[in-house]
């Protein structure tokens, strides 16, 4: 089953990538500690690490149960950029056309969508973006958050 296996490999990607961040902010969590906080078991973690270090993030760190894998001092840099395909992209984009006026993360929405068209334009072999005449979904009783934005920023 192909969903199966995407939803799968997804969570291997998430549960990868929020390894990489814990390293690279200084964590010393030991693998059981990685192990219970993304609810799988030891040898997952190992099997991550290596990927990571496939990756070209020299991990160090002594074997076992307790093991605390940490990133060598060098490379302690930036995560890698996130790279989505134009079909995402697309979606992205779609889904920002749907935001009413009076959403509290408007300005925020807009600043993703000039930064979405912009790696969309980069794509070499990318189509055009989703344009502004996109038919969207028509927005019916739009609500006016703003007093709320502060309560719901606080929330997410």
């Amino acid at each position: 089953m192909i969903v199966k296996s995407s939803k799968r490999r997804d969570a291997q990607m998430v549960r990868i990538l929020a390894e990489l961040g814990i390293l690279l902010e200084g964590g010393l969590p030991t693998v059981h500690e990685l192990a219970v906080r993304f609810n799988t078991r030891r040898e997952t973690i190992y099997r991550d690490l290596r990927t990571l270090q496939d990756a070209g993030y020299p991990i160090t760190g002594e074997r076992g149960l307790l093991s605390r894998p940490r990133l060598f001092d060098r490379a302690k840099q930036a995560r890698p950029g996130i790279r989505l395909n134009a079909s995402e992209i697309d979606a992205l984009l779609w889904a920002a056309g749907q935001v009413g006026a009076q959403h509290p993360f408007q300005a925020d929405i807009s600043a993703a969508t000039t930064k979405l068209r912009g790696m969309l334009a980069a794509q070499p072999d990318a189509e055009s973006p989703v344009s502004d005449s996109v038919a969207l979904w028509q927005q019916r009783g739009d609500k006016d958050y703003s007093v709320h934005q502060a309560t719901i920023k606080t929330l997410v």
